[in-house]
């Protein structure tokens, strides 16, 4: 299975889980595995609810690619990791171009505020809204890690 088609199988799910307490599909965690890019394989994890993964192999890249710590910041989000916000900040002072794609509307701090208020009561609306912000930062994660590896 391409890299391609995981990303299709991932992201035509209806929704993306704020803080998921199991992956995705396991069984695609294997063939993720095989992807040669790191910035792809870091994204795609994170797209399969495969946190430990994709922080994993988003460490092993370089410590000043943007992407992968992107990445790290969304999945420690995720796990309602109260360190994404120090990543963020990181990425903020890098200058990312990306944040400001995401998060043109909304703070950053306020999308952890609001999972983190979610996971404590929940709103199906607020939810919804949050997700849509979650699912299109992952495609556009996704967009940008295929550009950035073609460029390698």
């Amino acid at each position: 299975m391409t890299e391609n088609k995981i990303y299709l199988q991932l992201s035509s799910r209806p929704s993306v889980e704020l803080s998921p307490l199991f992956i995705f599909n396991p069984l695609l965690s294997n063939t993720i595995a095989t992807v040669p890019s790191i910035q792809i394989r870091a994204v795609l994890y994170l797209f399969n609810d495969d946190l430990d993964n994709a922080i994993r192999t988003a460490s092993m890249g370089r410590s000043d690619d943007r992407l992968l710590l992107y990445t790290i910041a969304i999945a420690l989000r995720r796990r309602l990791d109260i360190d994404s916000l120090k990543v963020f900040k990181q990425l903020s002072m890098m200058q990312f171009p990306l944040l400001e794609r995401v998060y043109t509307h909304v703070s950053y701090q306020k999308v952890i505020e609001k999972v983190i208020d979610l996971e404590a009561m929940d709103n199906p609306r607020a939810r919804k809204i949050v997700e849509d912000i979650q699912l299109n930062e992952l495609k556009l994660l996704y967009e940008y890690a295929q550009v950035q590896s073609k460029q390698e």
